[in-house]
Order: C-alpha cells, then sequence, then structure tokens
C-alpha cells in the first residue's frame, strides 16, 4: 500500500525557513514523503536579511541593514556551498561559493581617547581551514585552554616591545601547589610570570574534566588571581604608556576575567548557559575585570555587533547580553573561524543567498506562495495540535505563479518592489504606494486563505519570527505556559540602517585604513562598512557612477508605546526620522571618518553623494536609502540575560505538528544570525522527518552530546568527592531515573510534616498560603560506594519538602540553609533502608513497590494496602534540564542540601547530587492518588498534574547520574553551607 504524503507548510521567508526547506528536501526519500509549500508574505525571500533592487536608482541594492558573514558558520555555509553547486545549470546565479563570498578581515574598532578618537586597526589571520568543512570539537575547556594560549602570546609580544612595563619575574608558587603538580613544571623551567605557569598548568590538565585532579580547579584559580594582581598592579604605568599598551591591557584582562568566570561558574563543566542568567559586563566585572578594560572599544564592540542594549537605548546602563550567549559566540568567533574571520557578499544578500536557495528548492518541487501573510495560527481543542491557519492573501495573480527575479548584471535578483504587472490589484497598490511587507499597510488584501490540519497540511514549520508571534499564535500562548513564557521573556529590538552612494572613494574622502568594517563609534550609527565591491553589480547609467557606497546600521530607540496598525502614516513617520538621524550624524561625526566630505563651513559637501535623478544639495541626501525596522517580523532578536531558558527548541514547540525555525529559537548559538537560523531550520526539518542528523557546534560539551538521548548522561558532578579529606574517601554513586512531580499542599499541611526543631522557609514557587512538595517515584540502580564497580538494585517512592530550615535561630545562623527534609521514604529492599535508618537518619521503610510500564504502586508491606499510585504519559520529546524554562526555575527546589536527624537526635547534613545540569528530562503528565495518610500526613486525593513543559508545578521524568556524600561529611558540608551563605557567589562547586 502507497502511504500518501505529508502535507508540509512552511510558515515565512526569512533563512530559518529556508534553510528547513533546504534539508528537509535534502534527504533521499523526501519526494515519497512530503508535499511542502512555503508561504511568504509579499514579493521576496529574506525576511529580516531580503535586499532589493532599486530600478529607479542605478538597480543600487537596498538593504534592511549590514550583514556580513563570519568564518565559522560551518552550517550555513556548507549548505550554501552545496546550494550554489545545484544552482550553476539554473543560470543567475555566482558561479560558486568562492566568487559569491570573498574573505575579509579589515576590522577597525573606534576608540574615545581623553576626548578623540582613534583608530584601533585589526586584522586577524586567515588560516588554512575550509569554510563549511569539517567539525566542531571544542569544548568549554578547550576554549579555556586556546584563550589562555592566546593570552600568552599577546604578553608575550608585550614583553618583547615594552618590556619595563611586561616584566616576566619569577612568580614564587605555594608548597601545596609544587608538591601536588610537580610534574607541569619542566626540570629547569626558565622563570615564568603567574600567566605563564597557568598556561602550562592548564596544558597539562586533562581535555576530560570529570578527570581533573580534586585540587586542579583550586591551583587554576590561585594562579588566575595572581595573573590578575600582576597585571592590574601595572595599571598605572600601562595607562600611561600609550594606545598599544593599553590595548593590550585591555584584552588580557577581559580574558583573565572569562577564564575565571568559566572556571568558577561551571562553564567548563555544564556549558555556557549555566552563566545565562548574568549581563556579560556584569559577570566580566565579578570576575575582577578592571572598569577601564568594560568601557573599552574591545568590551563596547560585543554589544555594536550584537545590538546588544535594551529597547534600542545604545548606552551603558541598556546593555544586555547574557553571559553565557556572549561568551560561546565570542569563542566562536576567535577560535572557530575558518579559512577568513569574515566573508562580504559580493552581491545583495537576496542575490548572493535567497536566489540561489529559490531556483534550487522550487526546481526541487517545492511549492512557493507569495503575497501570503499569515494572521492568525490555531490550536486544536481537542488535541496537542496546530488545527488551522489563516492566511490573508494580499493580492491575487494574473498567472497561475508569481515570478519574482528579476535580472541584473547578470544575476537573477529580488526587486525593491513588487512586479505589479503580475497582479490583478497592481494599479492599485502602485497609485496608493501599499507597502505589503508593513503591518501598518492600508490595504485590506484580497480575501483570506484557511489552511485545515488534514485537508490542507499535517505538519508545520513555523520560520516567522518571534517578535510577531505574540499577535500571530495567541492561541498557542493562550494554551501552552512555554509559549507564553517565550514571547514575553525573549526579546527583540529596532534597528536602523543607511546606505550612501558616494562620488568618491573613502580613501578620497580621507579614510586611510582601506576598504574597512568599523564598529564602535558614535551611536546610533556605529557600525559602518565600506561596501564598494558591490557596485560592479549594480547598474548605474554613464555619468552617475559612484566610487564607493557606505552602509551604516546601529540599535533603534523604541517608541513608549507602538501605536496601532491603524495608524498608516506611522511606517513614514519613522522613516522621516531615520533618514533625518542619518543627517544630523554626518554633520557631528563625518569629520573623523571623512574629513574631506565637510566643507569648510562643517556642513556636509551633499553634492558628493550621487543619485541618478540631478538632484542637488540635501535633495541628493534624502535620495539616499534610509531603514527603520520597525515591524514585529523585522526586529532583530536579543539574548538578554535569563532569556536563553525561555527559548523554545525548534523540535519542541510544545504541539506534535509543528515545527520551529529561526534564530530565535533555542539552537546552540541563541543570537541573532544566519548560523542560528540556519541550525534551526535544520533541526526542524530532521525532526519533523524523523531523521538522525549531526549540527555543527549545536551543543556546547561534546563530551555528551545533545543529539546522543539513548543512554543516562554520564556522571559529571564531583560535589561529593570535592569536600574535605577524609570524607571524600567514600562517596555514593548511582544511576537513578523516576517519575517527579511538584505538587501544592496548604502550608499547615506540610508544617506537621517536619519534626521539631524545622520550620518552613520562604519560597517564591507557590502562593504564601501554600508549600510545595516533591514526590519521586524512582528506581535506583547499581547503588554502590565510589570504589566498588558493583552495586544494588531498587524501587524507591521518596517524599520530599524543599525550603525549610531550622527553628532554632542559634542553628540557623551556623548553619543556615535552606534545605530538603524527606519525611518518608518507601523502598522494596532491606539493606538500603536498614542503611539509610541508621547512618543518614533518612525515615525510610520497607513497603510493597510494583512499576509496571507507565503505572507506579507503593502498598503496605503487611497489609497490601495502597498509600500512593501514580500513572503517567509522556507530554513531549526529552531533552536536557535546561531546555524546559520552568524546570530551570525550579531547580533549586531539587538541588538543595538534605537535613535529617539521626536515632541520637544529632542533625545531620548530606548532599544528593542528581546532576540535573546533564540529566534526561522527559515531560509527562500525572496522575497521582494518595490513598491514605501514610503518605508522610498528605491529603488523600487525585492530583493531575501537568508537564513541566506547561508550568513550575509539573511533572517530569529524569534519568541521570547521581552522587551522595557519606554522613562523615556532614560537618564540613554544614560548614561549606555557612560558607555560601556568607558569599552566596556562584562557584566551580556547589560548597567550595
Amino acid at each position: 500500500m502507497i502511504q500518501a504524503k505529508k502535507k508540509v507548510v512552511i510558515l515565512g521567508g526569512g533563512a530559518g525557513a529556508i534553510w528547513a526547506a533546504w534539508q528537509l528536501t535534502s534527504f533521499p526519500d523526501w519526494r515519497e514523503r512530503f508535499d511542502i509549500t512555503l508561504y511568504q508574505m509579499g514579493w521576496r525571500l529574506g525576511g529580516k536579511c531580503a535586499s532589493g533592487r532599486n530600478a529607479q536608482q542605478g538597480q543600487r541594492i537596498e538593504e534592511h541593514g549590514l550583514h556580513i558573514w563570519s568564518g565559522f558558520y560551518d552550517n550555513a555555509i556548507k549548505a550554501m556551498k552545496a546550494c550554489y553547486a545545484e544552482a550553476q545549470p539554473l543560470g543567475g546565479v555566482f558561479p560558486s561559493f568562492d566568487a559569491a563570498f570573498k574573505p575579509f578581515n579589515n576590522v577597525v574598532l573606534a576608540e574615545q581617547v581623553e576626548g578623540k578618537w582613534i583608530p584601533w586597526h585589526l586584522q586577524p589571520p586567515g588560516n588554512d581551514a575550509v569554510p563549511g568543512e569539517g567539525g566542531l570539537f571544542l569544548s568549554p575547556w578547550d576554549y579555556a585552554c586556546m584563550g589562555l594560549g592566546w593570552l600568552e602570546t599577546l604578553f608575550d609580544d608585550a614583553a618583547q616591545g615594552q618590556p619595563r612595563l611586561w616584566q616576566r619575574p619569577h612568580a614564587e608558587l605555594p608548597a601545596w601547589l609544587l608538591e601536588a603538580f610537580a610534574g607541569w613544571i619542566p626540570a629547569g623551567a626558565a622563570p615564568a610570570s603567574h600567566l605563564h605557569h597557568l598556561v602550562r598548568f592548564a596544558r597539562s590538565l586533562p581535555k576530560d574534566t570529570r578527570k581533573h585532579p580534586e585540587t586542579g580547579h583550586r591551583a587554576l584559580l590561585f594562579l588566575l588571581a595572581a595573573a590578575v594582581g600582576e597585571l592590574h598592579g601595572g595599571y598605572a604605568q600601562v595607562a600611561a604608556a600609550g594606545d598599544l599598551a593599553r590595548r593590550l591591557f585591555n584584552m588580557l584582562d577581559l580574558g583573565l576575567a572569562c577564564i575565571k568566570g568559566m572556571i568558577v561558574d561551571k562553564v567548563v563543566l555544564e556549558g555556557f548557559d549555566v552563566i545565562d542568567q548574568y549581563e556579560i559586563s556584569d559577570w566580566l566585572a565579578r570576575h575582577g575585570a578592571h572598569p577601564q578594560s568594560l568601557d573599552s572599544a574591545c568590551a563596547r564592540g560585543i554589544y555594536d555587533y550584537a545590538f546588544g542594549f535594551s529597547r534600542g537605548h545604545a548606552d551603558y546602563p541598556h546593555r544586555a547580553i547574557a553571559a553565557g550567549t556572549s561568551l560561546r559566540g565570542m569563542c566562536r568567533l576567535m577560535f572557530t573561524y575558518k579559512g577568513s574571520y569574515f566573508f562580504k557578499m559580493q552581491g545583495g544578500m537576496g542575490d548572493t543567498v535567497f536566489t540561489p536557495f529559490y531556483k534550487v528548492l522550487r526546481q526541487r518541487g517545492v511549492k512557493f506562495e507569495f503575497f501570503h501573510k499569515v494572521s492568525a495560527i490555531e490550536a486544536d481543542a481537542e488535541s496537542n495540535s496546530i488545527a488551522r491557519i489563516r492566511i490573508q492573501r494580499q493580492a491575487e495573480l494574473n498567472a497561475a505563479e508569481y515570478q519574482p527575479l528579476v535580472r541584473v548584471a547578470g544575476l537573477d535578483c529580488w526587486p525593491s518592489e513588487p512586479d505589479y504587472a503580475q497582479l490583478r490589484q497592481g494599479a492599485e497598490l502602485r497609485r496608493k504606494g501599499i507597502d505589503l511587507e508593513s503591518s501598518w499597510a492600508d490595504w485590506p488584501g484580497a480575501g483570506e486563505l484557511q489552511l485545515e490540519c488534514g485537508r490542507d497540511f499535517d505538519q508545520v514549520i513555523l520560520g516567522i519570527p518571534v517578535g510577531a508571534l505574540a499577535e500571530l499564535c495567541g492561541d498557542l500562548v493562550t494554551k501552552d505556559a512555554g509559549w507564553q513564557a517565550m514571547v514575553e521573556q525573549v526579546k527583540t529590538t529596532r534597528t536602523l540602517a543607511c546606505q550612501l552612494w558616494l562620488k568618491q572613494g573613502s580613501k578620497a574622502l580621507g579614510w586611510p585604513l582601506g576598504q574597512t568594517i568599523l564598529t564602535c563609534y558614535e551611536e546610533n550609527f556605529d557600525t559602518w562598512a565600506d561596501m564598494s565591491q558591490l557596485l560592479p553589480v549594480e547598474e548605474w547609467p554613464a555619468g552617475h557612477e559612484p566610487r564607493s557606497v557606505a552602509y551604516f546600521c546601529g540599535p533603534m530607540a523604541d517608541d513608549e508605546q507602538q501605536p496601532p496598525y491603524s495608524d498608516h502614516a506611522y511606517p513614514q513617520k519613522q522613516y522621516v526620522a531615520v533618514r533625518d538621524q542619518a543627517k544630523q550624524w554626518l554633520r557631528s561625526h563625518a569629520r573623523w571618518m571623512w574629513p574631506a566630505l565637510l566643507k569648510p563651513d562643517g556642513e556636509p559637501d551633499w553634492n558628493q553623494l550621487e543619485s541618478v535623478t540631478g538632484a542637488s544639495g540635501e535633495a541628493l541626501f534624502e535620495q539616499q536609502y534610509f531603514r527603520a525596522n520597525i515591524d514585529p517580523a523585522e526586529r532583530y532578536v536579543l539574548s538578554v540575560p535569563g532569556s536563553t531558558q525561555f527559548r523554545l527548541r525548534p523540535d519542541q514547540s510544545g504541539f506534535d505538528n509543528l515545527f520551529l525555525a529561526g534564530d530565535w529559537t533555542r539552537n546552540g548559538i541563541n543570537a541573532g544570525c544566519v548560523e542560528a537560523a540556519a541550525m534551526s531550520g535544520m533541526r526542524a526539518a530532521a525532526a519533523l522527518a524523523g531523521e538522525h542528523l549531526e549540527i555543527v557546534g549545536e551543543t556546547d560539551n561534546v563530551l555528551a552530546p545533545a543529539q546522543d538521548r539513548s543512554r543516562p548522561a554520564e556522571l559529571l558532578s564531583a560535589d561529593a568527592p570535592n569536600l574535605p579529606w577524609p570524607g571524600n574517601m567514600v562517596y555514593g554513586l548511582l544511576q537513578t531515573s523516576g517519575a517527579n512531580a511538584l505538587l501544592p499542599f496548604p502550608r499547615e499541611v506540610v508544617q506537621r510534616m517536619l519534626p521539631r526543631g524545622l520550620e518552613l522557609d520562604t519560597q517564591t514557587l507557590t502562593a504564601a498560603d501554600q508549600h510545595p512538595v516533591v514526590l519521586f517515584f524512582g528506581w535506583q540502580d547499581k547503588v554502590r560506594p565510589n570504589f566498588s564497580p558493583i552495586g544494588m538494585d531498587y524501587l524507591e517512592f521518596i517524599i520530599s519538602v524543599p525550603y525549610v530550615r531550622h527553628a532554632d535561630p542559634a542553628l540557623r545562623a551556623r548553619v543556615p540553609g535552606p534545605f530538603i527534609y524527606m519525611p518518608q521514604l518507601y523502598l522494596n529492599r532491606l539493606l538500603p533502608v536498614w542503611l539509610g535508618v541508621y547512618v543518614y537518619g533518612y525515615r525510610k521503610a520497607l513497603a510493597q513497590i510494583s512499576a509496571d510500564g507507565n503505572d507506579y504502586m507503593v502498598r503496605q508491606l503487611k497489609t497490601s494496602d495502597p498509600i500512593v499510585a501514580a500513572s503517567y504519559k509522556k507530554a513531549g520529546m526529552t531533552g536536557g534540564a535546561g531546555d524546559f524554562p520552568y524546570l530551570r526555575a525550579v531547580q533549586q527546589a531539587y538541588s538543595l542540601p538534605l537535613i535529617s536527624r539521626t536515632l541520637l537526635g544529632t542533625w545531620l547534613y548530606s548532599y544528593f547530587d542528581f546532576a540535573l545540569g546533564q540529566a534526561l528530562i522527559q515531560p509527562i503528565e500525572m496522575t497521582i492518588k494518595i490513598h491514605n495518610s501514610q503518605a508522610a500526613g498528605l491529603t488523600p486525593g487525585v492530583y493531575q498534574v501537568p508537564s513541566i513543559r506547561k508550568g513550575s508545578l509539573g511533572g517530569f521524568f529524569m534519568s541521570t547520574a547521581a552522587s551522595i556524600s557519606n554522613p562523615l561529611q556532614s560537618h564540613a558540608l554544614g560548614r561549606r553551607i555557612r560558607q555560601l551563605a556568607r558569599n552566596p557567589h556562584p562557584r566551580l562547586l556547589p560548597f567550595g
């Protein structure tokens, strides 16, 4: 029997959607499995990357902004190369990727020193790696070691150039370090600074951070602190020594702060996302970065590169880039580029990228429906799926298919406006000047198209940017708390752009450093690129040929409140605002870049601009290109602190037939760029097709790759063995898995579950009159001491109360908590019960426990009366803890130290580390029935538990490796808890 093809609709035509279509049609049997239609608003593909050709102005290229590809775009470049190879017989494209993308490394940072601007000229070297080929096998620890090597090279170069500033005295090392690590200092080694010792020692440690010795990170932090002390101790001399010394100081200082933070905050163990709740400048300052370095050009460049300011306000107080995302991006940019640091396109983004993809995808059989604007995506009321899609037909075609491309200089290109002759309403659209890409357009459209699941589509790939989703997906936001969190927490910003065509080249205008990318200059047009390489593919009439073209871009401040779409004049007002801002910017700031552009009175000589109309003066300036990216779908996605956890993964939309594609998803980069969109689109396609796909750079730590979900995560925690000797000689190890539920109960009920001497602490997971309780229906496997290769298996039902503390103020001052208390544990084996009761003071008891499929039952041992039962069903795809925002929000409730009272009446502290950062998590929906008060006094009844995707009081199945401290560690653990309370700064280890 021949199976019917699945109907797939792709909504949107930006980079994420196009890469999804490319990947989906790259699977060998896709033609037999899928029928694919892409719906696109307006007349062109590209989304935020769309470009157009202005036929009235020399077929000039008009972009949304400045687009430069990085050499680390492994996935995007690989697909682009393959696309160019397939597109050659179709014509109208560059002959190859190498012809379309040229290496470019001439970068300038603008520095303001004592009120004057000076250029910091950077020319990152090329390398022999081939862009888009090979993999990426760097973990955060690899990046840290590479960063240290780079800093050592900077230091050595500085010391040779200015030895009086960068002396390298013999660094005295403490005896404990020399004794413990005698092997890493070669015999007869030359005296070195602490930085040299740091680099040498880091390189001596295993690449596998799980194998680092107990005192390894302690030694690294000691050497880092010493190196920073040496650096800061000479700052006064460095600051007075000139530009080179200052720049070297800034780079060394920021680099050392980065590496210290990676160790202290467990980035080298758990990946970059663990620090995404911090803003990058704040995080660097916390780890010792000098204030001057944080205001230097190399720090400011981070923000200009990513429009990294909240609400578009480009100043220090509005800096807003998540530390982990920023640090990962910097490591990728600096250490994983292939061939060249950057690549410049030799045509517009539309011509260079979206034309070949359109031609190849159309040839493969993908159908394109232009002039279709999505107005609503609706969920099924009964099932967890998309039921219908409402689309506005913006215009009707005169023929069966719209032909979108025009030929310019041998390339098939996207025009800056639609071909009105192909549209039935074309004359009216032209007469009214309707912008079909604007939400404020005064245009009713040509009717509505309603796509129904089962009839018009089976699967959906959503490639529309997140800025527009709150309006389009209100039904999904209402139904799914994960969607609500995403549209609220993943922020976007407006951007602006200006393009100038000039009668002189940049050298004649007074810029001495060649064709350049300049950033960190005056806001809001803080970034400029000489894009004169594009002029050969424009068609200017004789006598009007520009000698250069300059692109400017920057953030654009948000309005206090976005006006309604009925305010049809709003886009024009914003266009004029950008044009006027650009005019004033040139008057105030062009002199440093282009002194020859200005007349003796300081006014720009507008006649040095080019146009085909013969205009002059300011009228000539007004015929240049200006753009205000204000539409919800045009807004640039930001990576603000704390937002990564709320991004949805492309393969975990929360709806069974919906997949997500765009740089706004959780994709391994989590920032606005083509590579992030490409990775997201590829993952969405692979999930829809049920295919395994390796995506370069999708995970931080290759020791536990995200795509390997076939086995429990390996033990990465070192908490128990890193407590002090002698307790760390023996600790427990096990594999644990089971269903977890976090439920609210009346506060007075939960208080009665606690023994005398404990009370409930404050918490924010429930209302004030309630308190959370965790129920765990688990399998404990290979439970053993760390030195034993064998262990025992058993079933265990655990009731635990997080957020408790000592009632005695004196005890609370000594060991402040908060803790987890376990009022009842039921097991089906005697030995672990005995050990738990007599060694740890846990309230363990024997019981009859059965686990059959997705049902779990706990009964009294002697009478077989039921105590508690649970059944559960899958409610989403497997991922890591970081993939579920609500789990990250309640993770502390599962990670606090335990408190118990021994049979002798003494308090005992222990730590059960689930290693949630490495656990495999599957959201589940649960039905729990508490039969009687034997369940630690919990109120009998039936409790429906939603999945952890729906809210923090949810259910999930966990599989992980765990460790547990031994009772001899109780005193040391209490001391560490007290230290942590006094200094709550995140550390490498939870208690050290």
